[in-house]
C-alpha cells in the first residue's frame, strides 16, 4: 500500500446549520466555497470532497510533500474561515491507497487523520501524534522544529476527547498545529490587526445569520479556538519584529502569563 501524508478536515458545527437553518441557503455558500477545491495547488497535492468531508493528500512521504500539505491546510482553513465554515482537521502520514477512479479512499492514514481531527475541542488543524513520529525520524532532520521557527507549525496544549470503556472524558495534549493565525494576518491585502471577539465569534455563525445559536459542545469548541487564536495572535504580535532565536523567549513568557 502507497504511503502519503493525508490531511481530513470536516466543517464544525455544519449539522447544526442544517438542521436549524435553511439547508438549501448553507448547501448554496459551501458549494461557493468548495467549487475550487478540487483545483489543488501544487502537483504533489490531490483533494476530494463529500458532504462537509475533505480530504487531501501527496503523492509520497516526502519532506516537500509534508511542507506542501501544511502550507495548504493553512490556506485552506482560513478560506473556509472567511466563509463562515470554521474546519477541524488533522494531518496524518501513512498508508493510504486510492482506487483507479479515485472513488474509494482506503488506509490506516486517513482512520487516524479522521480520529485526531473529530477529538479535538476546538477549530484548528494538528498533526497526529503518529504524524510526529514519522517526522521524527532522520530522513527529515528537524524539520517540526524548523517549520515551528518559521512559523509555520505551532506547539500547542489543546483540549482533547477521549474514549474508553467508561466513557467518554475531556484531557490536554501537547500537539503541533497549522499556525492558520500566521495564514490569516499575513500576505497581502490580509489585516494586522487582532480581531475582536465578536467579530472573531461571527465566522462561527451563518452568513447573515447574526442570533443563530449552536448546541453547548460546539459553543464550548468555539472558546477554545478563539482562546488559540488569541494566544497564537499574541506570539505573532512580538516575534515578527524579533530573531528567530528569542521567539522561544516570547512563548514561554507568554504561555506563563496564561
Amino acid at each position: 500500500m502507497e504511503k502519503r501524508f493525508v490531511a481530513f478536515f470536516d466543517v464544525l458545527g455544519f449539522s447544526d446549520q442544517i438542521q436549524r437553518t435553511s439547508a438549501k441557503n448553507v448547501m448554496k455558500e459551501y458549494s461557493k466555497f468548495i467549487q475550487d477545491l478540487s483545483k489543488s495547488e501544487g502537483s504533489e497535492l490531490n483533494a476530494f470532497i463529500s458532504s462537509d468531508s475533505i480530504i487531501v493528500y501527496t503523492e509520497d512521504l516526502s519532506v516537500e510533500s509534508f511542507k506542501s500539505i501544511v502550507d495548504y491546510s493553512g490556506r485552506l482553513f482560513v478560506r473556509a474561515f472567511r466563509n463562515h465554515f470554521p474546519l477541524r482537521g488533522a494531518i496524518d502520514g501513512g498508508e493510504f491507497e486510492i482506487s483507479d477512479d479515485r472513488l474509494v479512499y482506503v488506509g490506516r492514514a486517513l482512520i487516524r487523520a479522521y480520529k485526531a481531527a473529530s477529538s479535538q475541542k476546538l477549530s484548528g488543524v494538528i498533526l497526529t501524534p503518529n504524524c510526529e513520529m514519522v517526522l521524527e525520524s532522520s530522513e527529515y532532520a528537524g524539520i517540526l522544529e524548523g517549520m515551528d521557527r518559521s512559523l509555520k507549525l505551532i506547539q500547542r496544549s489543546i483540549q482533547i476527547k477521549t474514549s474508553g470503556v467508561s466513557g467518554s472524558s475531556d484531557r490536554e495534549g501537547i500537539r503541533y498545529c497549522v499556525n492558520w493565525v500566521h495564514v490569516l494576518h499575513s500576505g497581502r491585502g490580509s489585516r494586522k490587526e487582532q480581531m475582536t471577539k465578536k467579530e472573531f465569534y461571527s465566522k462561527f455563525v451563518p452568513k447573515r445569520k447574526a442570533d443563530f445559536i449552536f448546541e453547548l459542545d460546539v459553543e464550548e469548541k468555539i472558546e477554545n479556538t478563539y482562546g488559540f487564536y488569541d494566544y497564537t495572535y499574541k506570539i505573532l504580535s512580538q516575534t515578527r519584529f524579533l530573531p528567530r532565536g528569542k521567539r522561544e523567549i516570547w512563548r514561554r513568557t507568554i504561555k506563563k502569563s496564561k
